[in-house]
């Protein structure tokens, strides 16, 4: 027996155009008709066609749009590709079609690209929008994230869209404390409704497309245990991590023999730049410092805090010699 419900999730979990699914539902609607062998011979076929779809896809890395907002070369694109993955997930609502593409992620922050399509005679022509949304997620050794951040932008779309439905949107989201982290964490993902405005008052589309995946298994990165003390402005307190991705570099403190909510002030005065100034050396002798701040978070209740930058250039994190924070130098080889 055709189990179309059956059908429909998993050619939603392969990563095929609009016209491709249509022209698939209209073969197999077809051939129902005509006995269950041919029926099932059909969609034996056309499964192993989008599955091959689906392989070519996942071999051509880094999706371009993700290449061109971070600013990669071809180089660089080696490196962002080992913290990508593809995920080919479709979901559809009230006559749109949320798709999405890709995942780039280290320990402490995630891009989610995603392709929207609104139902027709509506038109994306702003350059912000915002889903409402629901975040889970459970690292792969069972811890939750507790407290995180969401950030989205508009992006270049990869075509032409002439009837105005489409919009390429990028969702960040940033681990802020605990022991979670990003790497092959589960994550459960709802979004419910598109906005035009982060206050989530004039709503786009309605609808609610959620799904469920896995980010990426292998950490870009390196975790290096520091737990040297550190002053800021005469104030004392502990540098317990240093993180190098190719997304990030993230510092981490704890209170040292000075209250740390005194101790961090200057950092949320001057933005964390100058207190804090990150500042990478290669191997080769070349310094990269920081572009700008991606969240600077202090839990006064567990007396400390995580400081997250992205830097000037994509990091190899293999060619990292040493990390220059809080007016010291750390070796990191």
């Amino acid at each position: 027996m055709f189990d179309e419900n059956l059908y429909q999730e998993t050619i939603s979990a392969l990563h095929a155009s609009e016209d491709t699914l249509s022209e698939v539902m209209n073969m197999t609607h077809k051939t129902k008709r005509r006995g269950r062998l041919r029926t099932t011979a059909v969609l034996a076929a056309v499964i192993a066609i989008l599955c091959c779809m689906a392989a070519a896809a996942a071999t051509l890395g880094l999706d371009q749009r993700l290449a061109e907002y971070f600013g990669a070369t071809a180089e660089q694109e080696e490196l962002l590709s080992t913290a990508a993955v593809p995920m080919n997930i479709v979901k559809r609502d009230s006559g749109a079609v949320m798709r999405i593409e890709q995942i780039i992620a280290d320990r402490y922050c995630a891009a989610v690209l995603i392709d929207f399509t609104a139902p027709e005679g509506t038109v994306l022509d702003q350059d912000y929008y915002a889903f409402d949304r629901s975040v889970s997620a459970t690292s792969r050794d069972g811890v939750k994230m507790n407290t995180y951040g969401i950030g989205w932008e508009v992006l270049p779309s990869s075509t032409e869209d002439e009837t105005g439905r489409h919009a390429t949107i990028l969702m960040t989201i940033h681990s802020l404390k605990g022991e979670f982290n990003f790497i092959g964490a589960k994550v459960k993902l709802t979004l419910d409704g598109l906005y035009r405005d982060n206050c989530l008052e004039e709503l786009v589309v309605p609808g609610r497309w959620s799904c469920t995946f896995t980010l990426p298994e292998t950490d870009p990165g390196r975790l290096c245990t520091v737990n040297e003390p550190i002053e800021i402005e005469g104030k004392n307190a502990v540098l317990t991590t240093l993180y190098v991705s190719p997304l990030s570099l993230t510092c981490e403190i704890k209170q040292g023999t000075d209250d740390l909510k005194e101790t961090v002030e200057p950092i949320y005065s001057d933005d964390g730049k100058e207190s804090i100034a990150p500042e990478v050396t290669l191997q080769n002798g070349e310094t990269v410092g920081a572009a700008d701040w991606l969240f600077l978070i202090t839990n006064y209740a567990d007396k400390r805090g995580r400081y997250c930058f992205r830097m000037d250039e994509i990091l190899d994190p293999e060619t990292v010699s040493s990390v220059s924070a809080f007016g010291e130098t750390f070796s990191v080889e």
